[in-house]
């Protein structure tokens, strides 16, 4: 099996978990989306802390912190979108197709 068709068979598997347990997807999802978003935010604020500490500053560790906290703050923003996103995206998929394409890990 290639490497292509190996995600693509590993994306519908967990396309069919989400669709099979939708409440528990988008629990998890946005509890991604908040847990990102927390983590995220206290490390922007850490790193604020250290660029105007006036004893022994250092840049390296302000621009790492900074780096980090901006990822995760992005992360939440993608996690929080695809929540709000599935009811959109769930009334175009064919259920029945995506679960059969899944168990024969064909693509659909």
């Amino acid at each position: 099996m290639s490497d292509d068709a190996k995600f693509q068979a590993k994306v519908l598997r967990g396309l069919a978990r989400a669709l099979a347990d939708e409440r528990s997807h988008l629990l998890k999802y946005g509890r991604w989306g908040t847990w990102t978003a927390f983590a995220g935010s206290v490390l922007v604020v850490v790193a604020l802390f250290f660029a105007f500490d006036r004893h022994g500053f250092s840049a390296i560790l302000f621009v790492a912190l900074g780096a980090v906290g901006g990822i995760l703050m992005g992360l939440s923003i993608y996690f929080s979108s695809a929540v709000k996103q599935w009811p959109v995206v769930r009334r175009f998929l064919d259920v029945q197709a995506v679960k059969e394409a899944a168990a024969r890990d064909e693509r659909p």
